[in-house]
Order: C-alpha cells, then sequence, then structure tokens
C-alpha cells in the first residue's frame, strides 16, 4: 500500500496505467470499421422483392445507400468502380396482432420485414457474408409496432413499413461494415 502511494506521488502512476491499458484490446476504441483496410467504397444496387408488396425493395435500397452515406469510414460506389458489393432480396413481410381489442379485433399490429444479404469483397474476390438471413424484430430499434385503430384517415401501416425498413437497413449496414 505505502509503495503504491509513492508511485502516485512520484508522477510515474499515470504513464503506467494507461501503459497497461494498452494490453487490453478490448478496452480500447477505435474508429476502424472491421473490414479489410482495401475496401474503402461499396455498391448497392437495387434490392430483390420475392414478396407481393410492392415498392419494399425500392425504399431498402435507398435506406442503405442513405446509411452508407452516413458512415464515414466508407463510400458509396458505383457498381463495378466499388471494393465491395452489398446485395440482397427481401423475402416476407409478416404481420401479428400483439394486441386485441374488446372485439377479439386487432387493435395493435407487429409488422416484420425478413431479408437475405451478401456482402461481396471484389478485389478479392471472396464472400464476406454469404446469404445472411436477418429480420427487423431483431434490430436494436426494432420498429414496426402499429395501433390499427388510429386516425383512419391514415394508414397506420405505412408509417410501420417505414420504419421497419430503417431498422432493417441499419442493422445490415451495421453487420456488413464491421460489428462482425
Amino acid at each position: 500500500m505505502e509503495r503504491a502511494w509513492m508511485l502516485a506521488r512520484s508522477g510515474h502512476f499515470l504513464p503506467i496505467c494507461l501503459m497497461l491499458l494498452g494490453f487490453f484490446p478490448g478496452c480500447r476504441w477505435s474508429t476502424r470499421s472491421g473490414l479489410p483496410d482495401h475496401i474503402r467504397s461499396v455498391s448497392v444496387p437495387m434490392f430483390g422483392n420475392t414478396t407481393q408488396e410492392y415498392g419494399l425493395e425500392t425504399a431498402l435500397t435507398a435506406a442503405l445507400r442513405r446509411a452508407v452515406n452516413q458512415d464515414p469510414r466508407i463510400r458509396l460506389a458505383n457498381p463495378g468502380a466499388a471494393d465491395a458489393e452489398l446485395t440482397g432480396r427481401i423475402v416476407e413481410v409478416q404481420r401479428r396482432s400483439v394486441r386485441d381489442n374488446r372485439d377479439d379485433r386487432p387493435a395493435t399490429m407487429q409488422l416484420t420485414l425478413h431479408a437475405e444479404f451478401s456482402f461481396y469483397d471484389d478485389r478479392e474476390g471472396r464472400w464476406l457474408i454469404d446469404g445472411a438471413v436477418i429480420d427487423s424484430s431483431q434490430t436494436a430499434s426494432a420498429k414496426g409496432l402499429y395501433h390499427v385503430d388510429r386516425d383512419p384517415r391514415k394508414t397506420p401501416e405505412d408509417a410501420a413499413i417505414a420504419g421497419a425498413i430503417e431498422s432493417l437497413a441499419g442493422e445490415i449496414i451495421r453487420r456488413s461494415l464491421g460489428m462482425w
């Protein structure tokens, strides 16, 4: 105890603590992604849509492109000119009742989008992610709830779809660009 106090008073305590923190890699913070260093640009061609819901692929592709543009570590590029390519498709839309009203009609619904995506390293010719399946309810900010009995002039499901798409796009970008 006395030795620690003497070390602290001598002015060597702080540099030694900082040096020791460098040996704990899990404790360091970095702005680098988990991507290989040679990937600096990503293309996001139009996602596919195997559901009967028209326009979901356009909305998801736009949300993915916005998410890539917001990430300072990477830039959006045209297909063929990018270092990597993010592709995928929406495979299912699910609606389920979360809460019923007194008449046993759905009052609150949960809309979930299921997608499959892949991330290809064009420079090295290899898959970084191949056929990963994700749904919008797995995201940190899972959106997609809507109340059926609310304002009849608006379509509450449209807002739920927009929220589910934003959640899904954010999670796809997070998984593709560095948290793997």
